[in-house]
């Protein structure tokens, strides 16, 4: 019994622990032989013998009168295997007690077995997940993100093949083989029907499949693996939120079951690389609609250029237009002025009042206008950066009789009252 503790102390695998349980049964009085029988999985598949004492004894035993006793090993009070003795006489209490304390370690190195390999699942698990951060976050393009993805798989699956397949139109009826591994992607077809056969019930059930033999079914659309030795075919399905983007699918040249952990692992690596492809398909989208502003915006700054010389010309235009007209309005109206200024001064002949008062009127006038002129052509050398605007103080009194004295002829026409 001291053996079996010091070994459940030093940690020792399950199969030596066992090897030292069933030595220790051996040992005790009336037995014959003893082993142990284990599930090998938490799935309770059928038990297989770990190891018994002494080796190949129903090989050797010719004794008929031997009886068998087997007890349980159990797990949280689940039954997970069992101590099998042979014996021949009856055995005592003492042995039968040593025999329950030997199946109960046994159920402990079971559990401590057990918990090892769901730790170094879960290590696995979480190992995966970070390689498949440092993929995604790298920004690669969605086809080599594919090809690495189908690489990744292979090696953490020990596949003889991958293939990463996506669906990157909105129809289901087939899909695109983007990436993959043990082959040469141009030597794959580059659409895989999805309207029947293994990859169309992927798809339409989700989650994880297995196919064992491709070439059991003669229109299956993945039978051209057969001729890179692949026999069977293990894929699950890449979905974000229920819709299917894609899948990646496991080839092996031999037969394939995978584990529960390894299950839990594939489901893992499927949901990682979903997301992945998600995100890189998202942000090739927001690149090429970067891209497609970016040439509207050089389009639209390229007209308003263009848009902006033509609106310059016409403004230069304009004051070159205004300056002539100026020039010429001015020359005529400098002619008027001078002439009022002769009748003005009496050169023609004495004037009566309301001539000399008409003929101020038409001189005031006449000044008004040239200002108005000279004002034009100030504006147009100021539009064309030739002179800087100059602003002064009026006398308000002044130019409301100035204005007056322009509006008094129009009122005398019309029957208005004007009045200052």
């Amino acid at each position: 019994m001291l053996k079996v503790l010091r070994a459940i102390e030093s940690g020792e695998p399950l199969e030596n622990l066992c090897a030292v349980i069933v030595q220790s049964a051996f040992e005790l009085a009336g037995v014959l032989c003893c082993s142990v029988d284990l599930a090998p999985d938490a799935r309770q598949s059928p038990m297989r013998e770990i190891v018994s004492y002494p080796p190949n004894y129903s090989n050797l035993s010719s004794n008929r009168k031997e009886k068998l006793l087997e007890i349980a090993i159990l797990r949280f009070g689940v039954p997970v295997g069992q101590l099998q003795v042979r014996y021949a006489r009856a055995l005592s209490k003492k042995t039968l007690l040593s025999l329950e304390l030997l199946a109960g370690w046994a159920g402990i190195a079971f559990e401590r077995h057990r918990s090892g390999v769901q730790l170094q699942a879960l290590l696995d698990r979480l190992k995966i997940l970070n390689e498949l951060n440092l993929l995604v976050a790298s920004k690669i393009p969605i086809r080599r993100l594919a090809s690495s993805l189908a690489g990744q798989a292979a090696y953490h699956f020990a596949a003889d093949m991958a293939i990463t397949i996506l669906m990157l139109n909105e129809s289901l009826d087939s899909a695109s083989i983007t990436g993959a591994y043990g082959c040469q992607l141009q030597d794959l077809p580059r659409h895989i029907s999805l309207k029947e056969g293994y990859l169309s019930q992927l798809v339409s059930f989700g989650g994880q499949a297995t196919l064992p033999d491709i070439t059991s079914n003669q229109s299956e659309p993945l039978a051209f693996l057969d001729q890179f030795g692949v026999k069977c075919i293990h894929g699950g399905i890449l979905d974000i939120h229920g819709k299917p983007n894609g899948a990646i699918l496991l080839g092996y040249h031999t037969d394939r079951v995978f584990t529960i952990f390894e299950e839990e692992q594939f489901d893992d690596f499927c949901r990682a690389s979903a997301v992945g492809i998600l995100n890189s398909l998202s942000r090739e989208q927001l690149l090429t609609y970067s891209e497609h502003l970016h040439e509207l915006v050089e389009s639209q700054t390229a007209d308003l250029v263009v848009q902006t010389a033509r609106a310059e010309e016409a403004s230069s235009s304009k004051s070159r237009f205004l300056a002539n007209m100026s020039h010429e309005l001015r020359t005529p109206l400098t002619s008027i002025i001078g002439y009022t200024s002769i009748l003005t001064d009496g050169v023609y002949g004495p004037m009566n009042e309301k001539q000399t008062d008409a003929i101020v009127a038409i001189s005031r006038s006449s000044e008004h206008l040239k200002n108005l002129i000279n004002d034009i052509l100030d504006l147009a050398r100021i539009e064309s950066g030739k002179e800087a605007p100059d602003p002064r103080s009026v006398s308000t009194k002044s130019l409301l009789s100035h204005s007056f004295k322009l509006m008094q002829q129009t009122a005398a026409e019309k029957p208005v009252e004007f009045e200052f």
